[in-house]
This record gives C-alpha cells, sequence and structure tokens, in this order.
C-alpha cells in the first residue's frame, strides 16, 4: 500500500517535472518571438493630406543680356520695381574701334576728293573726244565711291552717337516687373560685350512653387487646396497642374504675395475632402518590398496548453490615405483577411514566423 502511494507521487512529481520544463522551455523560446500589437481592418473616413517642400520661384522671368560691348554706368538692384518706360541698365558703347574706322573713313574721302578733282582738271584739258568719253567713265566711278564713303561716314557717325550712351528697357510688351537677380561680377564699372546676361527680371509678386509628391498620393489633382508655410506666413493656394516626373508627381502651385521675393523654403500641405471607405487600417500597419504593398495579420493554432500565434502576409492595393490611416483592398480583388493585423512590433517580423501578443491583444 505504501508501495502504491510512493509511485502515485512519484508519477506526479515527475509529470509536474515535465510540464514546468516544457512551460519553462517555451517561456525561453518566447522570449525571442516579436511582440505585436493588433488592430482590425474596418469601415472609416480618411481625409487624404500629402507634405511636401519646394523653393518659391517667379512665375515669370525675362532674361536681360547685353544689347552692346562697353562698359556699365548704371544698374538697377536686385527688388526694384521696374515699368515700361523704366531704364534698367546703360552702357557706355566700346567706340574706339569705331573712332579708328571713322578716321580711316574720312581719310579715304579726302582721298577720293583729291582724285575727282584731278580728274575733272584732265577732262577740262582734253581735246580727244574718245579719251574724254574714258575720263567720264572714271569720274562716274569715283563720285560712286564717294558716295558710298559717305553713306559709311554717316553710318559710323550715327553708331558712336548711338553706342556713346546706350539705355536699356524691358523688351516690347512685357511690364510689371522686378529685378530679381543681378549675375555675378556685373556691376557698375563692369565691362561686358555684346549678348552678355545682365539680369533676371519677373513678373511683379507672382510666384510658382513646384512640389514633388509620391505617386501613391493619387488623389493629387489640379484644383485642390494648399496649405503654404513660409516661415511664420501661410499662405492658401490650390494646385494649378501635376506632371508626372520619374515615379513622382510635380504639383504646380501659383501664389500671389507682396512679401516674397523668390528663394524663399516653402512647406506644401495638400488636402483632399473626406471620404469613406469600407476598409482601413492604422499607417503603421501597411508594408511594402520590391513587390509592392502588403499587410501581416495573426493567425492562431490552437496547442495543447493555449495557442501559437503566426503572422501571415497578404498583398494589399492602397487607395487614399491620412496622416493616420490609409484604406486598402485585397490586391487583383482577392478579400481582404478578417484577422486582426499587425500594427507595431518590438523587433521584425517575418512572414509564416511566431508571433506573440502584447497585452490588451490577446
Amino acid at each position: 500500500m505504501k508501495y502504491k502511494k510512493f509511485l502515485m507521487r512519484l508519477t506526479f512529481v515527475f509529470i509536474g517535472v515535465i510540464l514546468f520544463l516544457t512551460f519553462f522551455s517555451r517561456t525561453l523560446v518566447d522570449m525571442h518571438v516579436p511582440r505585436v500589437a493588433l488592430a482590425f481592418i474596418e469601415p472609416g473616413v480618411i481625409r487624404p493630406e500629402a507634405h511636401s517642400s519646394g523653393i518659391v520661384e517667379p512665375a515669370e522671368s525675362t532674361h536681360i543680356l547685353a544689347p552692346v560691348s562697353g562698359r556699365i554706368t548704371h544698374i538697377m538692384e536686385i527688388g526694384e520695381n521696374i515699368s515700361n518706360r523704366s531704364v534698367i541698365f546703360t552702357i557706355a558703347g566700346d567706340i574706339e574701334p569705331l573712332e579708328d574706322m571713322l578716321a580711316m573713313t574720312e581719310h579715304e574721302r579726302e582721298h577720293m576728293a583729291i582724285n575727282i578733282e584731278r580728274t575733272q582738271a584732265e577732262r577740262a584739258a582734253e581735246r580727244d573726244r574718245e579719251r574724254i568719253r574714258q575720263i567720264d567713265f572714271t569720274l562716274r566711278a569715283h563720285n560712286l565711291e564717294m558716295e558710298r564713303i559717305e553713306q559709311r561716314i554717316y553710318d559710323l557717325t550715327e553708331k558712336i552717337e548711338y553706342l556713346t550712351y546706350v539705355e536699356v528697357m524691358l523688351p516690347q510688351g512685357i511690364s510689371n516687373q522686378t529685378v530679381t537677380k543681378v549675375f555675378p561680377d556685373i556691376a557698375v564699372g563692369t565691362y561686358v560685350h555684346e549678348g552678355t546676361p545682365i539680369m533676371i527680371t519677373s513678373l511683379r509678386n507672382s510666384f510658382i512653387i513646384e512640389a514633388s509628391f509620391p505617386q501613391i498620393h493619387g488623389f493629387i489633382r489640379p484644383g485642390l487646396e494648399v496649405e503654404i508655410t513660409i516661415g511664420r506666413d501661410r499662405i492658401e493656394s490650390h494646385i494649378s497642374q501635376v506632371v508626372p516626373a520619374g515615379g513622382r508627381n510635380i504639383a504646380t502651385i501659383e501664389l500671389t504675395s507682396m512679401r516674397l521675393s523668390g528663394g524663399e523654403l516653402a512647406m506644401v500641405t495638400v488636402l483632399a475632402g473626406s471620404s469613406s471607405f469600407p476598409s482601413i487600417i492604422p499607417i503603421g500597419a501597411l508594408r511594402r518590398d520590391n513587390t509592392g504593398y502588403f499587410i501581416l495579420y495573426v493567425e492562431s493554432e490552437p496547442l495543447l496548453f493555449g495557442n501559437s500565434y503566426y503572422a501571415r502576409i497578404q498583398r494589399v492595393e492602397v487607395n487614399w490615405r491620412d496622416a493616420n490611416h490609409t484604406a486598402i483592398s485585397g490586391e487583383w480583388g482577392a478579400p481582404l483577411t478578417e484577422e486582426p493585423v499587425i500594427i507595431a512590433s518590438d523587433v521584425h517580423v517575418n512572414a509564416d514566423g511566431r508571433v506573440r501578443l502584447v497585452a490588451g491583444h490577446e
């Protein structure tokens, strides 16, 4: 009798030890299993918004070049406003080569005048008709050459007078501008060659911002409201156009401001209207790899004592999103899982790997 009691006690102790070792070993293993927090896919409302930045640029710009070679004697400064009659800069033209050409041409005129006078005297003294005919031909040639020389002297004189003081204004048809840039090394006293870039003028108080957004923000389109923050200033505007470029969407935003000059950094927030969706998840549950977007959900498997939990993967398509949630659908129209999805974990979670649930998610 005592032997049977001893065997029963020994058996209970052995079973207890086995159970202890089983749970202890599982606890040791679970220490290296990712701890995850969960949420369910559910209907909800999303008001999409997207954030980006851009540099304030003038809406319309005109590059002004030096019309002639010479030395700058006056130039407007950055920020000055320009009207149709404003002289934006002046150039004292390089007239020395022209003055040399004029002196040479005037010398030619003197030489030609002597030739004409000599030919006229020779004709007056000649009595042979054939010789007179030849002299008349020569005299006509001299007179034609004199007319050419006189025209050249006139042209050079006009050009010298023009180049002495060249006033540069905006091209015809351009108005309401501001000087937004003067190129480096351009100032009063600078010698410039014809065609040298001098300055850039821009339409007054009118600017654009080009902000780049990932194509995942498919809701971005012309006409959407935009909030722009520049320093302490907030400006409301709208998107005027959207152009795809290199896997992103470039949104152009127009704005008018008397306090901007161009070059400022602008923080851009695009807002869209609220919409209801049948399936939304916290933004933290959305994952991405080289293939596309996916979610990890938790599937339980019963054990003799309790359950084991495993992470499973489902490919999804992403619709609108806001700062906290995103709307999803199953890839190629597949139904979405009804199991809870992983929204956070303490370490990396592998698909089909074991996980354990944090408190409150069992």
